[in-house]
Parts: structure tokens; sequence; C-alpha cells
């Protein structure tokens, strides 16, 4: 399977690259990646549903933990019935919590979060924003592996160290391994 993969993300970098120039980035990008997995032979679906635990960002009382809710993943493919990727695009220049918690907690290995952020920047802030959404990843990690310990679900706590992240930024050309989530910053 590591070819595989490996054959998946050398090919997924022509496609994740050529949104920058697009109009209706989202929609693009899903039909792009559907089309590009269909051909491959895999069972591609948009928007997949799935029931994972969100926890609330914005105003954050600090006894409210995760709950359960339905959320959707904007591509998700399996190929074979055991291979799955799932992906996530999100605007601006930082991966959303929330799209993460989704790409933990579903049952893909492979696992790529996709952001593009209009904005011209600095060489510094290029770099800084990568650290900050490479901090997100394990962020999440984290506190999901915790929870998952705290309810001895060993299960999810499998699941969650068979992840392999990736995190792709479009308009700086980066489409790379997420390293070490176990570790601290």
């Amino acid at each position: 399977m590591e070819d595989l993969q490996d054959a998946i993300i050398k090919n997924l970098k022509p496609i994740v690259f050529s949104l920058k120039n697009k109009k209706g980035k989202h929609k693009y990008f899903q039909e792009s990646l559907v089309y590009f997995f269909r051909e491959l032979g895999f069972n591609t679906w948009y928007e997949y549903k799935l029931s994972c635990l969100w926890r609330p960002r914005r105003k954050v009382d600090p006894e409210e933990l995760y709950k359960l809710r339905t959320g959707r993943i904007d591509v998700y493919t399996q190929y074979k019935n055991n291979f799955e990727i799932a992906i996530e695009f999100d605007p601006g220049r930082h991966v959303k919590m929330k799209s993460l918690e989704k790409l933990y907690q579903c049952n893909a290995k492979l696992c790529i979060a996709i952001i593009f952020d209009e904005k011209e920047i600095t060489e510094s802030i290029k770099k800084e924003n990568i650290k900050n959404n490479v901090r997100r990843f394990k962020q999440i990690f984290h506190e999901l592996k915790n929870y998952f310990e705290e309810k001895n679900d060993l299960q999810k706590i499998h699941l969650l160290g068979s992840k392999q992240m990736w995190l792709g930024i479009i308009n700086y050309h980066i489409l790379d391994k997420i390293k070490n989530l176990n570790s601290p910053d």
C-alpha cells in the first residue's frame, strides 16, 4: 500500500496546485479529485457524511468537551474496500479545527487537509503559518487521544495512531506529511 500511497500523493500535487487560479475553488477541487480517483478505480464520494466528536471552539466553556455531531468530509475515497483517503479543503490561512477532528475520526488512514489563502505574504509569515498549522494537527491529535484514553476507547486510540496526515497549502506549493504527531511542539 505504501507504493500506492506514494503514487497518489505524487499525482495529487498537480491537481492541488492547479487550484491557485480557479474561481469556485471548492467545487472545482471536489470535482477534480472525484474524477481523478474514479479514473483510478476508487469508489469516491462528495461530502461524505460521518458522525464524529467536535469540540466547540469559539465560546469555550471549560466544562464542555466533545459532542457527537454529523459532519461531512469534502472528498472520501476507497480502493478495494481496504485503502481509504479523506480530503478536506478549507479557505484561509489555517486548517479548521473541525476539519482536523473529522479527518482524525474517519476510517481513512491517509488524510489530507488542504488550505488556500488569497493574500500575498512574506517568507517569515509563510514559515510561521506552516508552524501554526502543524501545531493545529498536533493539538487536535493530543486532545482526541487524551479524550479517548479517558474513555478507555482502545479502538479509537489505535485509529488515531495509524493515520498518515498531510498538509497542503496551495499558494505555497506545499503538500507535506505531518511528522511526529506524538511529540510536543
